[in-house]
């Protein structure tokens, strides 16, 4: 694939995940089927500014995120596979075409889209017009060969095999299980979770309460638990059969009040030290339109990876990723661990203490009551951290697909350019490089510390199940790319 168009392309993605409503594509060239990569320079930059409008505000939110995204690619995969001499579908096979050929990534291209389309229509049906010109403009004025008919036929195929087959895989995405039959609500919990307490009163302080939130102003919302079903959907690999250890979040019971104290001190100590560059990277992991997919986009750079080799390294962190969710989801609903915001104040009340005091306020004196975490506090459990899992799964995984710890990943941060503390952090240009995919995971799990959303336990006891997790990942999709399913 042409190095050229795969920079010009990251930058494409930068711009659709960091300015959701700019137009990604000012400044490019047209694309070309033969030469581009339909994935980054046509669909995510199509697809991302409307999750911005419709699902997510920071790039946060990832049980939601994670589903779309991963519908998406599962459609890329199973298009691809009409391509392939060996590869399988995961819920179908389009008719074998001719194969891939490195030098031409035309039909693939548009069986990628058209794939993408059936997926984007079925999900966000109000932009079908903005899916259908993703196609033909895509395609231009070559829509009347017989390799581009076919290769439309392949991707819309995949595409509605790949929906149908997620549609009742436990994660509500109709919005008719629990017995509904009129006004659907999409993603709703239909299992009957309700939290142990309210947004304004503790009874039980070892459990999850749901956090306040500024909606505009003068408006407010109680948080309710996002997706409590994630953590029965069905997984890609064989989840439940793998050996995913995850000891009880003991320092998280008030009646350990010692480590319960501890564990609380802790989290107000990080806050009340936090860098430029610990509250950039905290923004930046947060956002996983961003961190997660470009990282992937890098990685296919430095391999030299051609549009066949992307889609198969591209859908191997999908799938870890989308299992990780699951458990993650599973073991939070399980424990129904406090957050920080709440034991701080049940410990401390109305008493000062020395941390981060909000937007522009710097480490200061607070009331414990008042305290807030740098970053907004996730409406699910805290225990185990989700974004840690996620970003360990998907670090695993790419080391397994690339064969290489090596990521060598420059990211830089403009000065005023945080979504926290706008106009005011960083208060100059600063870059950080991610040498090591280890390094990328670790510095994720840091990330929710510095920024007070979790406890140090919820972290790092994550390591030993989420690896494992995204080795099976790739041999799971190792196992269809070989023509039969692991």
């Amino acid at each position: 694939m042409n190095r050229v168009w795969i920079k010009l392309a990251l930058i494409t993605v930068v711009i659709a995940a960091h300015q959701p409503f700019a137009s990604a594509q000012e400044g490019m060239p047209p694309f070309d089927l033969q030469t581009g990569n339909a994935a980054i320079q046509v669909i995510i930059p199509a697809v991302d500014p409307i999750f911005f409008e419709d699902v997510t505000v920071n790039g946060g939110d990832p049980s939601i995120l994670i589903r779309y995204t991963t519908l998406i690619v599962n459609a890329w995969f199973d298009a691809s596979a009409a391509y392939h001499k060996t590869a399988v579908g995961v819920y179908s096979t389009p008719d074998r075409q001719q194969p891939y050929d490195p030098t031409d990534n035309s039909a693939l291209n548009v069986a990628m889209i058209a794939g993408s389309k059936v997926i984007l229509e079925a999900c966000f049906p109000a932009h079908a017009q903005r899916w259908q010109d993703m196609l033909d403009n895509a395609i231009g004025d070559r829509g009347g060969e017989p390799e581009i008919k076919a290769a439309i036929r392949c991707g819309t195929y995949a595409g509605r095999a790949v929906w149908l087959g997620r549609l009742n895989d436990g994660m509500n995405h109709d919005g008719t299980m629990g017995g509904r039959t009129a006004n659907p609500m999409p993603f709703a919990d239909y299992t009957g979770y309700e939290p142990l307490n309210s947004a304004y009163r503790v009874r039980r302080p070892s459990h999850w309460q749901p956090a306040i939130e500024r909606m505009g102003t003068g408006k407010y919302r109680t948080q309710m638990f996002v997706t409590p079903q994630y953590g029965q959907v069905t997984p890609y690999t064989d989840l439940w059969s793998l050996n995913l250890p995850l000891d009880p979040p003991e320092k998280s019971d008030a009646m350990n009040t010692e480590a319960y104290q501890e564990q609380a001190d802790a989290v107000l100590a990080k806050s009340a030290s936090l860098t430029d560059e610990q509250k950039m990277l905290s923004e930046f992991y947060e956002n996983k339109l961003f961190s997660l997919p470009v990282s992937a986009v890098v990685a296919s750079m430095k391999q030299g990876m051609n549009l066949m080799e992307f889609v198969h390294m591209f859908f191997s962190q999908e799938v870890a990723i989308f299992d990780a969710g699951i458990w993650v989801w599973a073991k939070k609903r399980e424990f129904d661990a406090v957050r920080p915001f709440t034991s701080i104040a049940l410990l401390n009340g109305d008493a000062p203490v020395e941390a981060w005091g909000g937007p522009g306020k710097g480490t200061t004196q607070i009331p414990a009551s008042q305290w807030e975490s740098y970053l907004p506090v996730a409406d699910h459990p805290e225990y185990p951290s989700a974004s840690a899992c996620l970003c360990r799964a998907h670090a695993t995984v790419m080391q397994e697909v690339t064969g290489t710890n090596d990521l060598g990943w420059e990211v830089p941060f403009s000065a005023g350019s945080s979504f926290v503390e706008p106009g005011l952090t960083p208060g100059a240009d600063l870059k950080f490089t991610f040498d090591t995919w280890d390094e990328f995971a670790e510095v994720c799990g840091m990330t929710r510390l510095w920024s007070g959303v979790h406890f140090e336990d919820a972290v790092v006891r994550i390591k030993e199940p989420c690896t494992t997790i995204g080795t099976a990942a790739a041999a799971y999709v190792q196992g269809l790319i070989a023509g039969g399913k692991k």
